[in-house]
C-alpha cells in the first residue's frame, strides 16, 4: 500500500572507515599566492619609491569570491603601515628602518614624534556593478578607494573616468601541453592552414609556449597577446606583455588583441585582402580558442574567422560548434525598425565613449520618429526588463565582452539590440554587412562618416522625397503598422471637432480616451487601451454597465475573534 512504512534498510546506519586528510589553510595558502602573485603585488605595495595607497578595493568575480577571504587576510597580515603626519596629513610614507638610521639629525629625529603609524584599509567588491570583466569603479568610488586591484578575466576597456589607479591580476593556471599538442594536431592535418592562437586573459601566458612549440611544423601560425591601447592608469601584475618587445607598428590589432608571429608580407596581404576597411578581416584563418568565451565574445569571433574551434582546458573537450547566430540578430533589426518605444539601456557608467554614444543613439531614434526611454536597472536579467512592457524592443550599451546581452535560450520577452544593430535598422534601407561591431568608437565613426556623405551629396539628411502617407508594414508580421512613428506630427487635426464641455471633468475624459496629444501618437495611451484588463476603474471615466449611484456603507462586524458583536447577542 502506498502509506505503508519503508523497509528497514533504508534506516540502518553504515559504518565508513574514516579518511583522515590534513584541513590545514597553509596548503590552500601556498597555492592561491603563486596563482595570484601575490607576492609581486605585494612588493609593488610596499615599495618605498612608489605612491602610497591607504584604501585598496579587491575586485572578484561571482567565480572567485570563495577565495577572496584568503586574499585579504594575507594582504593584511603582511602590508606595512603608513606613516601619516599629524600636522599634514598629505605627506604619506611608509614605516622602515632607514627612518631611524639616520640618529646624528636632531632635527630629523624631532619630526619623527610629529608622525603616527596608520593601517591601510582593504576592501572585497564582492558583487560588480555591472560586467565582471569591467573595474568597478563605482563600488570602489563608495569607500573611496584610490587603488583597485582586479582579479579574474578582463576586458581590458577604456574607461573615461578612472580616477583610482588599477592592477590587473589574471592567475597563472596550470595547461597540459602534451596533450594538447597531440589534440591540435590531430584537428589540422594540414600544416600549411593559416591558424590563430587566441584565448581569454586567464590563459593568454600559455599562448607564447604552445606557439613555440607548434612552430617549427605549422609555418602559417600565428598567436595573440594583450593589447592595452595606451592605458597608462591599469598596470599587470604576473605577467609581461610579449607585444612590448616587439613594434606595434608591424603587427595587428584586434579588438583588444594584438596579433604577433606574422611576417611583413602576411601583414601586407591581410591589409589587401581587408580591402578599403580600416578594420583588417581574417576571413581566410582558423582560430583555435582556449577557454570558453563570454557570448558576446564568442558572436563577435565568429564573425572575424573561417572556422571557429573551443577548446576547455578544465575537461581537454573540443567544441566546434553551433555558436550564437546572426540570423535572430537580423530579425531583431526589423523589429527595431517597426518599434514605436525603444529603451535604452544603460550596462556600463564608466566605460569610454558611453555619454558620446548615448547622445547618439537618442539622436537616431528621434530622427526616426520614434520614443526612446533610457533606463539603469544595474544587472539585466529577464524579470527586470519584464516590468516594461510597453518597450517594443532594447539597445544595450555595454562593453564588448559582458555588457551585450545575447539572447541565446530565448528568454527575454523583447529583442535586445546592439548600437551597430540599431544604427543598421534605422538606415533609409535595410543593408546587411556580416559584421558585427561593438567598439563605440568604431560606430561613432561610420556615422560621421554617413553626415559627411550626405552633406557631400546636398541632401543635409532630408527625406523631401518621401511620402508620408505611404502605408508601412511589419516585414516579421506582415500587418499594417498604424504607429511604428509616432512622434510624427498629423497633418489632419482641423478636421477634429471640439465636444462640448459639460462639466470641468470633461478634459480629464477626453484625455484619457485620446490617441493624439499635442499632435503626436500617445504610445501608453495605445498600450493602455490595448490592455485586456486596466485595473480597479477610475472616478472619471466611467463604463456604461456601471451604475452611477455608489454603494450604500453598511456597518461590519466588530469584535474579536472569540466573540464577534452577533455572536455575543445570541448567547
Amino acid at each position: 500500500p502506498v502509506l505503508s512504512t519503508q523497509s528497514d534498510s533504508n534506516f540502518q546506519y553504515f559504518k565508513y572507515s574514516s579518511n583522515n586528510k590534513d584541513h590545514s589553510a597553509h596548503y590552500v595558502l601556498d597555492d592561491i599566492k603563486d596563482y595570484y602573485s601575490l607576492d609581486d603585488l605585494l612588493r609593488f605595495l610596499n615599495s618605498p619609491k612608489g605612491i602610497v595607497y591607504k584604501k585598496i578595493s579587491l575586485q572578484f568575480p561571482d567565480t572567485l569570491i570563495n577565495q577572496s577571504s584568503i586574499v585579504l587576510q594575507y594582504l593584511q597580515d603582511n602590508l606595512q603601515s603608513v606613516i601619516v603626519a599629524e600636522s599634514s596629513e598629505n605627506e604619506l610614507n611608509f614605516t622602515s628602518q632607514d627612518n631611524h638610521k639616520d640618529s646624528s639629525s636632531h632635527s630629523h629625529s624631532h619630526d619623527l614624534d610629529n608622525f603616527t603609524p596608520s593601517a591601510r584599509e582593504v576592501w572585497i567588491l564582492a558583487d560588480t556593478s555591472y560586467s565582471p570583466c569591467c573595474i568597478d569603479e563605482i563600488a570602489a568610488q563608495h569607500v573611496n578607494s584610490d587603488l583597485i586591484v582586479h582579479f579574474g578575466d578582463s576586458c581590458l576597456s577604456n574607461f573615461s573616468n578612472l580616477t583610482s589607479s588599477s592592477i590587473l591580476i589574471f592567475g597563472k593556471p596550470l595547461l597540459n601541453y602534451d596533450s594538447l599538442v597531440e589534440l591540435f594536431k590531430e584537428k589540422y592535418p594540414n600544416k600549411e592552414d593559416r591558424i590563430l592562437l587566441i584565448s581569454d586573459t586567464v590563459y593568454n601566458c600559455h599562448l607564447f609556449n604552445l606557439y613555440r612549440l607548434l612552430k617549427n611544423e605549422y609555418t602559417n601560425l600565428a598567436y595573440s597577446d594583450l593589447y592595452l591601447n595606451n592605458n597608462n592608469k591599469i598596470r599587470i601584475i604576473g605577467y609581461e606583455l610579449k607585444s612590448y618587445e616587439n613594434s606595434t607598428s608591424s603587427s595587428i590589432i584586434l579588438d583588444n588583441r594584438v596579433i604577433l608571429g606574422l611576417s611583413e608580407s602576411e601583414i601586407k596581404r591581410l591589409k589587401e585582402y581587408g580591402g578599403d576597411d580600416e578594420e583588417i578581416s581574417f576571413g581566410d584563418y582558423k582560430l583555435f580558442h582556449i577557454s570558453q568565451p563570454d557570448p558576446p565574445r564568442l558572436l563577435y569571433l565568429s564573425t572575424k574567422f573561417d572556422s571557429l574551434t573551443i577548446y576547455n582546458p578544465l575537461d581537454g573537450s573540443v567544441n566546434d560548434g553551433p555558436y550564437p547566430s546572426l540570423k535572430r540578430r537580423y530579425r531583431s533589426m526589423f523589429v527595431a525598425r517597426n518599434a514605436s518605444t525603444i529603451g535604452i539601456l544603460i550596462n556600463t557608467l564608466s566605460l569610454s565613449n558611453t555619454l558620446s554614444m548615448l547622445n547618439m543613439v537618442k539622436e537616431w531614434i528621434h530622427k526616426n520618429e520614434k520614443k526612446s526611454y533610457m533606463f539603469v536597472v544595474g544587472k539585466p536579467n529577464v524579470s527586470k526588463l519584464a516590468n516594461f512592457d510597453a518597450v517594443d524592443c532594447w539597445v544595450a550599451l555595454g562593453c564588448s565582452q559582458n555588457g551585450m546581452i545575447i539572447d541565446e535560450y530565448n528568454e527575454y520577452y523583447k529583442p535586445i539590440l546592439t548600437p551597430y544593430e540599431l544604427y543598421l535598422a534605422l538606415a533609409a534601407e535595410v543593408t546587411w554587412t556580416g559584421k558585427w561591431v561593438t567598439d563605440f568608437k568604431e560606430i561613432m565613426k561610420l556615422d560621421n562618416r554617413d553626415e559627411e556623405d550626405k552633406s557631400l551629396d546636398g541632401s543635409h539628411g532630408s527625406d523631401e522625397d518621401e511620402d508620408e502617407d505611404a502605408p508601412e508594414f511589419n516585414p516579421v508580421t506582415g500587418q499594417y503598422a498604424i504607429n511604428s512613428r509616432p512622434l510624427r506630427p498629423k497633418l489632419y487635426q482641423h478636421i477634429e471637432i471640439e465636444a462640448p464641455i459639460d462639466n470641468e471633468k470633461q478634459l480629464v475624459k477626453q484625455f484619457s480616451k485620446s490617441m493624439v496629444i499635442k499632435g503626436t501618437i500617445s504610445t501608453s495611451a495605445l498600450y493602455l487601451q490595448s490592455r485586456e484588463w486596466s485595473g480597479l476603474g477610475s472616478d472619471f471615466v466611467q463604463d456604461d454597465k456601471e451604475d452611477d449611484e455608489g454603494a450604500i456603507l453598511e456597518q461590519g462586524r466588530s469584535g474579536i475573534a472569540r466573540g464577534y458583536g452577533y455572536d455575543r447577542k445570541v448567547n
